[in-house]
């Protein structure tokens, strides 16, 4: 919840209005899935934030109680897009809007067929940045320092 609130922050500070912040708890049983809300959503246009998207489940059952709850919109930025199994046709068939994910796994014109919803994005710029300033000897705090400028 530290890093939510930091990010909650940053869109505040850079003029977002009526951003909030809300937290599913997902728990998972041998026979069900509960996620439960703590905040409002209704009427809101959420982002669901994860480290990674593998089978979808998670960020989909999410999604689903989102709306469920009242949410105008949903959608999901993620780190990693691994997509095993048939997470781009459940992604596809979601309640999400968009998922937005950097291309530390790389994805196929095939792959970006079965999901339209999927926005694959560039880190290559960031990690360039890390390795020319571990060659030359420099600090790598400023590519962790959004929101200390």
């Amino acid at each position: 919840t530290a890093r939510a609130k930091f990010f909650l922050g940053l869109l505040a500070a850079r003029g977002v209005e009526k951003v909030s912040l809300a937290i599913t708890i997902r728990q998972k049983t041998a026979t069900s899935i509960t996620v439960n809300l703590v905040g409002d959503v209704q009427g809101k246009d959420c982002v669901i934030v994860d480290d990674i998207i593998d089978t979808g489940n998670r960020v989909c059952t999410c999604a689903e109680a989102l709306v469920d709850l009242g949410a105008a919109s949903v959608g999901a930025i993620s780190t990693h897009g691994l997509f095993s199994a048939k997470a781009l046709a459940k992604l596809d068939a979601s309640d999400l809007d968009y998922v937005v994910v950097s291309d530390t796994i790389p994805m196929s014109e095939e792959d970006f067929a079965k999901c339209e919803k999927i926005e694959q994005v560039s880190c290559a710029a960031t990690i360039s940045e890390a390795i020319h300033a571990t060659m030359t000897g420099e600090s790598v705090e400023h590519l962790y320092a959004i929101g200390k400028e």
